[in-house]
């Protein structure tokens, strides 16, 4: 059962979720795209073949916003944080209840 089932979920939970939405769903992604003909698919900042994973996966590794734009020139700060905006409207999109027996 998913979160996306009303009856599963708690009235907390239920107002979580609609903060979350108003918050994130319907946040205009400008800077992200998604094509299969581009990196497979993958998320990625628009012109670029930088997908929204490899920008996670380096702030994770320790980098800093800062490191990132030396690295890549052509990204922006506003691309930085539009990638990791994703990255949690994504993982939260995707997140569901475990039951337990």
């Amino acid at each position: 059962m998913n979160n996306n089932d009303d009856a599963s979920v708690t009235p907390r939970k239920n107002k979580k979720a609609a903060l979350w939405r108003a918050r994130y769903m319907n946040a205009p992604f400008d800077r992200i795209n998604r094509d299969v003909e581009i990196m497979g698919g993958k998320a990625c900042i628009k012109g670029t073949r930088v997908t929204v994973g490899m920008i996670v996966t380096q702030i994770s590794d320790g980098k800093t916003p800062e490191d990132i734009l030396r690295d890549y020139p052509y990204l922006s700060s506003e691309d930085i944080s539009e990638a990791l905006r994703y990255a949690a409207w994504s993982v939260e999109s995707r997140e569901t209840e475990i039951q337990t027996a």
